[in-house]
């Protein structure tokens, strides 16, 4: 049917599929470069010399290695009788299908699917797949996955499935993964310090080292009240602002050569800060 592909669709608008083999591509891309598709066809010798015809209207070259064309005319009950286009009976045909399969996944351990091009193969899909463990594509996988595209899909749209799919979701305070001691370890812990990250409450990893003046008590830095920024802390080696809400911080520098750069925000404007890491990564700031 591929031969008519072209032909099909440069006379409708409807998308045109007319053979199994226009997913070829997709079911490719699902897989690496190493690994094989065996595709099955009522004959591989009438097969091979579309190639060409499969390349221009697939854009896929099945004299790759990674394709291995596997042509079943001569299993029993099956390829006499779509030679002469006589019925398939299933039950007879399907062990030889089954063992052709079985045979050529043997053979080439790095089949990960299997691809049936023939219309009279998706009967024997479900024997495959039981069989050898693979995804099987057909004629079937292919019609309902691009049927899929212009038809409406009964789970979105105005259907109510998420929030019986969702449920309902956990209340949860900021800090309640941390243990008691964790807790009682935090610096600043009733002002709602919280990470800018996508690493969550990792407390301990801010090593409770807390940016906050241009002076030092004790070693610690001290709020200067009249900059009006926010709070900040070291997470890892950059520089993360934060308070009632997340704020950017940039640092360019690095630990040992210092030169790192702060931003914080308030209703009063921007601020830029200027990190000294010449303290041993000290938690010294200036305006």
């Amino acid at each position: 049917m591929m031969n008519f592909q072209q032909l099909a669709r440069t006379n409708t608008k409807l998308p045109v599929y007319m053979s199994s083999l226009c997913q070829l591509p997709s079911v490719t891309c699902a897989y690496g470069q190493n690994e094989k598709i065996a595709i099955f066809t009522a004959n591989g010798v009438s097969l091979a010399p579309m190639r060409d015809l499969i390349r221009d209207e697939c854009g896929v070259d099945t004299e790759q290695e990674r394709y291995i064309i596997v042509g079943c005319e001569n299993v029993d009950h099956f390829g006499d009788e779509v030679a002469k286009g006589l019925k398939v009976n299933t039950d007879l045909a399907t062990p030889g299908i089954v063992k052709k399969a079985l045979e050529t996944q043997a053979a080439n351990p790095e089949i990960r699917a299997f691809l049936f091009e023939c219309t009279e193969l998706p009967q024997f899909s479900d024997a495959v797949r039981a069989a050898t463990g693979l995804p099987v594509y057909d004629s079937i996988t292919m019609s309902d996955s691009f049927m899929s595209g212009v038809t409406d899909n009964k789970r979105f749209g105005l259907n109510d499935w998420q929030g019986e799919f969702d449920g309902k979701q956990a209340d949860y305070k900021f800090g309640d993964n941390l243990t008691d001691e964790q807790k009682e370890n935090i610096e600043y812990k009733d002002m709602g310090v919280q990470t800018a990250t996508l690493s969550g409450d990792t407390y301990a990893q801010c090593h409770g080292t807390y940016v906050k003046s241009t002076d030092e008590v004790n070693g610690k830095p001290i709020w200067d009240r009249k900059s009006g920024g926010r709070f900040i802390y070291w997470f890892h080696d950059k520089w993360c602002v934060t308070g009632s809400q997340w704020r950017e911080a940039i640092h360019n520098g690095t630990i040992t050569t210092g030169g790192g750069f702060i931003r914080s925000a308030d209703s009063g404007g921007e601020h830029w800060w200027k990190a000294d890491w010449s303290n041993n990564g000290g938690a010294k700031a200036s305006a």
